[in-house]
């Protein structure tokens, strides 16, 4: 439980509440980790009614509610936990409209959003299909996104929804390893996966 509260309470900031807020903060994160602006997609965003209510579950104060949350500083474990106020959006609809956002218009926005969603709020066995097809399309369709290529090669791996493919797995973390934005996190994280599938190979 209170690795949940402490992801959220971090999400938080990865969607910052505002009484004025509009689809900038998505896009703008969206594009901060590698995906494509088009004239386009900003076409679709404007047009796509289920993104515009995910949109709305996750900034608009009508759908903000305030909850009590249990909270403890990570960096320090001896801390007293605390009971704080915090402003919540509604996460579960807000997926639910990114899906068919995503299913009715193959929007990359939502796809991402969505992909950040599941990975931070929720046990990923509970949303496997979503966590699948959201990944495919961000690894065929926007290269500049690190994180994509590791969860697409994930779900290679593990065999999330199809049959287990370790061998297609390495090469989606080769190519991302080998890409110079993914560099830092990402290129530790694509190197360790590497080093794994080479190392159970070898055995």
């Amino acid at each position: 439980m209170r690795n949940t509260l402490l992801k959220t309470l971090f999400f938080t900031s990865f969607l910052v509440v505002s009484a004025n807020a509009t689809f900038d903060k998505t896009i703008t994160n969206f594009k901060k980790s590698g995906g494509k602006e088009t004239k386009e997609l900003l076409t679709l965003l404007e047009s796509d009614k289920f993104y515009k209510k995910g949109v709305d579950y996750l900034e608009n104060p009508e759908f903000i509610e305030t909850k009590e949350v249990k909270f403890q500083d990570p960096e320090d474990k001896n801390k007293k936990v605390e009971t704080i106020q915090q402003k919540l959006p509604n996460w579960p609809k807000a997926l639910a409209e990114f899906t068919k956002s995503f299913d009715a218009n193959k929007n990359p926005v939502s796809a991402y959003t969505s992909l950040h969603i599941i990975k931070t709020l929720y046990p990923k066995d509970q949303f496997l299909k979503e966590f699948s097809k959201f990944s495919k399309y961000l690894y065929e369709n926007e290269k500049n996104i690190c994180s994509a290529y590791i969860d697409y090669g994930e779900v290679l791996e593990k065999g999330y929804y199809q049959k287990s493919d370790s061998a297609t797995a390495l090469k989606v973390y080769k190519e991302g390893f080998q890409k110079p934005e993914c560099s830092g996190w990402y290129r530790n994280i694509l190197g360790s996966k590497i080093s794994y599938i080479q190392g159970q190979v070898k055995k």
